[in-house]
């Protein structure tokens, strides 16, 4: 099991309050007089702790072992056995290289870096270079019992102490939380001043995961979110061609909601519109690709000061 360092454990925090927990006998607990959780041990899955306020959050203890299946959906073994033999409508060009100058840049000032990687219960794409760095002390953190989960808690109450770690990856997760600037607040309380951040998230692209689906960002968007860091580098991830052949599969599927049509079109539309994927290889640094991009990603170090709105408009790399 894929467990917190011994100086993880001890930087873990009431999810709350935000003050340091308490370890003992009893389990993890909050020792905090004032905060309406103390005293109240928190639930240990295995060996994971499962640090979440349940009275503020939407997620509930009794769901938590089965909330990978709510969240990504059950879907029949039929769409399952065809998404895994069809060729994938999905291409992320950069992800894998962005991290991997991210693991350089940490690596440079950093012995043992300490890494928070939000939505970290599956591995994430490109993620195999932090993730098999026995340098990087590594907190993955998620909403449910994943494979490489070591903690649950909910991204919009972080359960670590302010300036515990180097660098934050948040990959795919922004556009599915209800609120992703309290989220990005949070990642910004967890880092060291000058602490590196990694997001991706969604720009062109219809529904996924339903009820757990809120928000799109354009590039600016996406910039603006992390106003409170300083850019070393942005961009799209997945390009317009990726968009392309993913909503033309959305269009066709919204015709009718019949397991027959739904199976036809998921067979017809891998095997015929998978190539557009390819095209962002071309496309990926375009400006025009940019105000298409099936998703963008920002990396960046926590500064002192915000970029201030005019500054962001400065920053519009787009065609129009």
């Amino acid at each position: 099991m894929n467990r917190l360092s011994s100086q993880l454990l001890n930087r873990l925090a009431c999810p709350s309050c935000k003050m340091p927990v308490g370890h003992d006998a009893s389990g993890i607990s909050c020792k905090n007089s004032t905060c309406n959780l103390s005293g109240k041990p928190f639930k240990i899955i295995g060996e994971i702790p499962v640090l979440i306020d349940f009275e503020k959050s939407v997620f509930s203890l009794d769901n938590i072992t089965s909330l990978k299946e709510s969240i990504f959906g059950k879907g029949s073994a039929i769409m399952a056995f065809l998404t895994k033999i069809l060729p994938s409508l999905s291409l992320n060009v950069k992800g894998a290289n962005n991290i991997t100058t991210m693991r350089k840049l940490l690596l440079e000032n950093n012995y043992c870096p300490r890494v928070l990687v939000i939505g970290g219960g599956e591995l994430g794409v490109g993620m195999e270079s932090i993730v098999n760095d026995p340098q990087i002390d590594k907190a993955e953190m998620d909403v449910y019992v994943g494979s490489r989960t070591n903690v649950i808690g909910d991204a919009h109450d972080i359960p670590f102490v302010d300036a515990t770690f180097d660098g934050v990856i948040i990959q795919a997760v922004l556009q599915h939380v209800l609120d992703p600037w309290r989220v990005v607040a949070e990642i910004y309380r967890v880092l060291k001043l000058g602490g590196l951040v990694y997001s991706e998230t969604a720009f062109m692209q219809s529904v996924r995961m339903g009820r757990f689906d809120f928000t799109r960002f354009t590039h600016l968007g996406h910039r603006r979110l992390f106003r409170w860091f300083e850019e070393i580098d942005s961009g799209a991830v997945c390009g317009p061609g990726m968009a392309t052949a993913q909503m033309l599969r959305s269009y066709l599927l919204s015709w009718s909601s019949t397991k027959i049509w739904r199976g036809m079109v998921t067979i017809l539309s891998h095997l015929l519109l998978f190539p557009l994927k390819y095209t962002d290889k071309w496309l990926i640094d375009h400006p025009a690709a940019l105000d298409a991009a099936s998703g963008t990603y920002f990396l960046g170090r926590s500064a002192q000061a915000p970029l201030s709105d005019k500054q962001l408009l400065d920053n519009y790399r787009g065609w129009v």
